[in-house]
């Protein structure tokens, strides 16, 4: 498959999310996980071609708040298009990566929004630990999206 191109955002601030989500068989949506933690816009060569998605997401969470997840959003669609899961009552910081495939569908451009939370509430720390930076501003986050010719 050619590559028609790449965008790319790395992200090195600190955020945070309190955002509660179900961690059940339900799709995780905006009204769930307010908070972007990162965006990246595209507009794609041709509504046939193909879009590789890559999220690294360094993902910390307070001790207690049992199942987490981490979900991409796709301009003003309520509902995710992917999203992962994790959970144990342990704090501990932990990489999140995955990838999403689809169809480019159109080609106006479109944001794509990494969003975390968990079922209980407490605190996830984006790029640090309970709420602080680690590692000097060097621990980075992104998201990476290649269009391939249809």
């Amino acid at each position: 498959m050619k590559v028609v191109q790449v965008v790319n955002t790395i992200v090195t601030a600190v955020g945070t999310s309190t955002n509660v989500n179900t961690f059940d068989d339900s799709i995780p949506t905006t009204a769930e996980l307010t908070t972007d933690l990162m965006t990246l816009t595209i507009t794609p060569k041709s509504a046939l071609n193909k879009l590789k998605i890559e999220i690294v997401c360094n993902i910390e969470r307070t001790a207690g708040i049992g199942q987490s997840t981490c979900a991409l959003f796709q301009d003003s669609i309520a509902n995710a298009i992917a999203a992962v899961g994790w959970g144990d009552s342990s704090a501990y910081m932990i990489p999140i990566v995955f990838t999403h495939y689809m169809v480019s569908g159109t080609t106006n451009s479109s944001t794509f929004k990494v969003r975390a939370g968990s079922n209980n509430g407490g605190t996830i720390t984006f790029n640090g630990i309970e709420s602080s930076r680690r590692f000097g501003g060097v621990m980075a986050s992104s998201i990476t999206i290649t269009e391939y010719e249809g």
